[in-house]
């Protein structure tokens, strides 16, 4: 299977099949392998890193690294010792939740203040959060929504291919921008809202 967000709604049908999993942690995979994929494209390369430790502010679900934050390690260094996401931190939650209200937390406000951007997901929502434009609070800078319920998307789910035919090239356009955005002074110089449901 070489289209990645193919390969990512087959392996959450999968997930969910099962009945083992949890409601969060046991997708990460599949959410690290499609940023993955989408991020190797770029230049630099970006990766996500799931589970990261906490550095002040708690402990974000992952973060977004370029590909020179993961070289020059030596054995005996930390090479994370400081090292913050250059593309932000990721904050991942059951497809039940709200993506929107989570995005408006004081969790993620605080993840904002610390990492600068925020990707926020319930695997079903996408959403890009980063300061207001004076520097203080919060906004929605991008947005993607893959279907109007939670009911929807894992009907959807259920044919991976054709899921991914209708909102493949959005949700990959869309993290691609993700991907590449960078926190400059709590300021983004653009936002979009997108929707690829339905």
């Amino acid at each position: 299977m070489h289209d990645p967000v193919e390969a990512y709604f087959a392996a959450l049908r999968d997930i969910r099949a099962s009945g083992a999993g949890t409601a969060e942690t046991t997708y990460y995979e599949p959410l690290k392998r499609l940023l993955d994929e989408v991020g190797k494209h770029l230049k630099p390369k970006v990766t996500a890193l799931m589970q990261l430790r906490n550095t002040g502010s708690g402990n974000p679900d992952g973060g977004l690294f370029t590909a020179n934050q993961l070289k020059g390690w030596e054995p005996g260094v930390d090479p994370f010792l400081g090292q913050l996401p250059a593309r932000g931190a990721i904050e991942v939650k059951g497809t039940a939740d709200d993506a929107f209200a989570i995005a408006a937390s004081e969790q993620v406000a605080r993840y904002v203040e610390r990492y600068g951007l925020v990707l926020v997901t319930n695997l079903r929502d996408f959403v890009l959060v980063g300061r207001e434009t004076s520097g203080n609070g919060v906004r929605t800078l991008e947005s993607c929504s893959l279907a109007t319920s939670e009911a929807a998307f894992w009907a959807k789910v259920q044919q991976p291919r054709t899921y991914a035919e209708d909102a493949g090239e959005g949700l990959t356009e869309f993290l691609r921008r993700v991907l590449i955005s960078r926190h400059t002074r709590g300021l983004l110089s653009r936002w979009f809202f997108v929707s690829v449901q339905d």
